[in-house]
């Protein structure tokens, strides 16, 4: 008897819990609430996450109620000697406290959203290009030979003289570049690192086929004349469009 009762006690208690499970859910059906999805973004991992305000991350937090006080007197300033001295980088010609201008001396190397990046397609890109290109559209897979049927013997020749060497893929000559792909910065990741994207009509097995590249680069990579050799992207993603 006790344990018809424990096994009754057990039903009872496991089919409310259900039920106050699937009611919680419904509410949240009514509200619009649904469960955060993971980003398919693989650049999320460089980016900043948002955080709760603590003394780690936030040094000074501003009071929530704003307050007018009255000005100060207004009184005589007492100057010192070290009032006399320049020490700042306002107006100098040699350089700056940020490189967002040009100097006698130092260059723009800050770039924001919208900036255009010119990127050298070396042979490291070049190959990775070709890759999502070939993995996109392959190859049509060719029928068996029949073994019944007789070999062609100009086929079979042609084959002989082909040399294995031609049929690899070249890798590329260190330095060589063999494009260039106009990209705009689209996002700044932090002080250090931007990131840009940029399209490019390539023509592949007679056919124009339209690239997209994204890349994660250093700011201090990109030159004078806004260049970037392919060879220090950091992480790059290359997608066919069409």
């Amino acid at each position: 008897m006790k344990l018809l009762l424990l096994l009754l006690t057990t039903l009872l208690m496991s089919s409310c819990s259900s039920y106050i499970s699937q009611m919680y859910k419904d509410l949240d059906r009514a509200e619009g609430k649904e469960n955060p999805q993971q980003s398919q973004d693989k650049f999320d991992l460089y980016r900043k996450k948002a955080q709760m305000p603590a003394t780690s991350n936030t040094r000074q937090l501003l009071p929530q109620t704003r307050r007018s006080y009255k000005p100060s007197e207004d009184a005589q300033r007492r100057y010192k000697a070290n009032d006399l001295n320049d020490n700042s980088n306002d107006g100098s010609l040699w350089t700056a406290s940020s490189s967002k201008t040009d100097y006698l001396f130092t260059h723009d190397v800050d770039k924001k959203n919208g900036d255009i990046v010119l990127i050298q397609v070396m042979g490291n890109l070049k190959n990775e290009i070709t890759a999502e290109l070939k993995r996109a559209f392959p190859d049509p897979i060719r029928k068996k030979a029949d073994p019944a049927k007789p070999a062609d013997p100009a086929a079979a020749a042609a084959a002989a003289a082909t040399p294995a060497s031609a049929t690899e893929e070249p890798t590329g000559e260190d330095g060589k570049v063999y494009d260039r792909i106009s990209s705009v910065v689209v996002e700044e990741i932090n002080k250090d690192h931007v990131l840009i994207r940029g399209r490019k009509n390539l023509l592949y097995k007679n056919r124009k086929r339209l690239v997209e590249v994204q890349a994660l680069v250093s700011k201090k990579d990109i030159t004078v004349d806004d260049t970037l050799d392919s060879e220090k992207i950091l992480e790059s993603s290359i997608t066919v469009l069409r």
